[in-house]
């Protein structure tokens, strides 16, 4: 059985060091301090270009500042606690998720 799949896993996995390096990424090291920000908006521009065709280099550079507006934006917040689990969105998540495991296992002492 894992035969099969392994080669499709290897030339996947050769395949990656032909794939760009992400666009958000690159952003989010600048804004933490890890590299220069306008060498990172340079790469992530080309990076932009490579994964969306050259079609999309009028705009990347749009998509690049506001993908940095955002970053900073997230930067901003305060720190995430564990009670928020059980607030707003999240707790609808959870009553769903917590449902479905619920729903399950009824269904497989049923069977």
């Amino acid at each position: 059985m894992y035969g099969v799949s392994s080669p499709i896993a290897i030339i996947m996995g050769l395949g990656m060091w032909w794939l760009p390096v992400s666009p958000r990424w690159l952003l989010l090291r600048a804004i933490q301090g890890k590299g220069d920000v306008q060498n990172s908006k340079d790469i992530a521009i080309r990076s932009l270009c490579q994964l969306r065709g050259q079609a999309s280099g009028d705009s990347a550079h749009r998509q690049v500042d506001e993908i940095l507006a955002e970053l900073s934006y997230l930067g901003e917040e305060k720190e995430v606690t564990f009670g928020e689990i059980f607030q707003g969105k999240c707790l609808k998540a959870l009553w769903i998720g917590a449902g479905l495991v619920l729903f399950q296992q009824v269904l497989q002492s049923l069977i």
